[in-house]
């Protein structure tokens, strides 16, 4: 009779950001492509990460902004994407090395916390 139980699946809850990734982050925006004279340039910066999450402008045309977001995975991954502009990269070890890039622009994100 127990070959005709049927199978029982456990769906797990995704995994929350990593513990300590939450505070304040310094570091450099570097610009990587500019296919317009509407990408932002290279220069510091500093963002604050709150419950895993991040959010960030990006430029995914001309004259257009708009806004990316994501939650950092319990993994440390950092993806997003609004069909126009992604965002990629990692957190590990108090840094946050990330893309942001879009058909005319791209930035590199360069980041350590300092709280």
């Amino acid at each position: 009779m127990a070959a005709c139980a049927p199978e029982r699946i456990v769906l797990q809850p995704p995994a929350g950001p990593p513990s300590g990734v939450d505070g304040r982050y310094r570091g450099t925006v570097r610009l990587i492509r500019a296919g317009i004279k509407g990408c932002s340039k290279s220069n510091p910066r500093v963002m604050q990460v709150s419950g895993g999450l991040i959010s960030l402008g990006y430029t995914p045309g001309p004259g257009q902004r708009a806004t990316l977001t994501t939650t950092i995975e319990g993994n440390g991954g950092i993806h997003a994407s609004d069909g126009v502009g992604t965002m990629e990269g990692e957190a590990k070890d108090g840094r946050l090395e990330f893309t942001i890039a879009s058909s005319v622009c791209e930035h590199h994100f360069s980041m350590t916390k300092v709280n």
